[in-house]
């Protein structure tokens, strides 16, 4: 983007001091409202009667206003262009207190199971289970008078610079090529906080979720037939004594509150080439309408990183973490059609109000990559970078153009 942006700024400011620069520049400051819509698929991160967190249904994107800076030369039916947009951050947010105990061993005891993804404390849970399947096989550990605050935050900008030329001398037609570069930044956040607790039938003399199931990443034999690794967490700060229930060795205890969160951060980087085509579809005295195209197939290059982190806010303070990282290289397409009516102050500015559209498709969206945490046949969890994404911006577009 740095690099297209530097371009488009040497080229621009040549054809200004060039003393071929005779005939036609164009400025334009167009500002847009859009809309937002995406393709999430629908998943529950947890459910239960009553209790449920969908991202792609409780985190619906607001609108987001914008603003994009054009300027051009043109000379003997020839034509450079450069223009730059941005948008501020398009947001949600959801904040719930649950009715339900969220259980982190996906047991179906009555109680909330969240986390349909296979995260590190749900392996850590497991593994905290009696691995000879005595006495503690159907514990269920678990987040009493759970509550969670969800977001969602994406960003978008892209410039281009292109080479236009006005094909059989029409004066209302332009048609070119360019170069575009485009990014799609996204966060997404879920954080819980709660009280831990472990609920044993029979057994209530050790309520835990010990250091080293918690950070485990070796395997353990459950009954005879399944293997199970631990969390595989890092400690990263604290007493590293894991979380406690109210009953340890048969005595009522102080049970850990928890905050939890789980954070997915991912940038798509987009470069390529384009087609343009502006073109004018009527123009009176006073007033015109103009039409605009631009497609192109981008390489986009996606980094992504999740990050689970569970923190113990009262006792000893243990806090554990784990990330997963990916990148994927990848084809994505990206295109906008328009439309602007505009009334001519004077010879030199016009006003312009019009609609427009923008299609981004082949990249990485935040909510969806905790669905591709999974894990594999050993009990191990894996992550796959998820690049088949698409958004579609649209919203109402107000410029000013000014020619001289």
């Amino acid at each position: 983007m740095c690099r297209l942006l530097c371009a488009a700024g040497a080229l621009l400011a040549w054809c200004v001091t060039s003393p071929l620069a005779a005939q036609e520049f164009r400025f334009q400051a167009t500002g847009l409202n859009w809309n937002r819509s995406d393709n999430l698929r629908s998943f529950d991160w947890f459910s239960a009667p009553g209790d449920r967190f969908d991202p792609t249904k409780d985190l619906h994107l607001d609108s987001s206003p914008g603003m994009r800076y054009g300027l051009s030369y043109e000379s003997s039916g020839v034509s450079i262009q450069g223009s730059f947009t941005i948008f501020e951050t398009f947001s949600a947010g959801q904040t719930r207190g649950l009715g339900s105990n969220v259980s982190f061993d996906m047991s179906n005891n009555g109680t909330f199971t969240p986390m349909t993804i296979a995260t590190a404390i749900n392996q850590a849970a497991v593994q905290e289970e009696d691995p000879l399947g005595a006495t503690r096989i159907n514990t269920a550990e678990q987040l009493v008078g759970a509550a969670y605050d969800a977001f969602y935050d994406s960003q978008f900008r892209d410039g281009d610079v292109n080479v236009m030329f006005r094909p059989w001398a029409d004066k209302h037609l332009l048609i070119g090529f360019g170069l575009r570069g485009a990014q799609l930044n996204e966060r997404m956040g879920l954080g819980m906080t709660g009280t831990f607790d472990d609920t044993p039938p029979g057994d209530n003399n050790n309520e835990e979720l010990t250091h080293a199931s918690l950070t485990n990443t070796g395997t353990v034999f459950l009954n005879v037939n399944n293997t199970v690794v631990g969390g595989g967490l890092t400690l990263v700060g604290g007493g590293a004594t894991g979380f406690q229930g109210d009953i340890i060795g048969g005595v009522a205890a102080t049970p850990s509150t928890l905050a939890i969160t789980y954070d997915s951060k991912l940038t798509n980087d987009l470069l390529g080439p384009q087609f343009v085509l502006d073109s004018r579809l009527v123009e009176t005295e006073y007033f015109l309408i103009d039409a605009i195209f631009r497609a192109g197939v981008f390489y986009n290059h996606v980094k992504s990183e999740l990050t689970e982190t569970y923190r113990e806010t009262n006792l000893d303070l243990s806090t554990y973490q784990k990330q997963y990282e990916d990148e994927k290289r990848t084809v994505s397409f990206l295109g906008n059609f328009g439309l602007m009516g505009g009334y001519r102050v004077n010879r030199y500015v016009a006003l312009k109000l019009g609609y427009e559209g923008q299609l981004l498709s082949g990249v990485a969206l935040a909510p969806e990559q905790w669905q591709n945490v999974k894990a594999d046949n050993f009990g191990r969890t894996t992550y796959e970078l998820k690049t088949d994404g698409i958004v579609i911006l649209h919203g109402i577009t107000g410029a000013v153009d000014v020619t001289w």
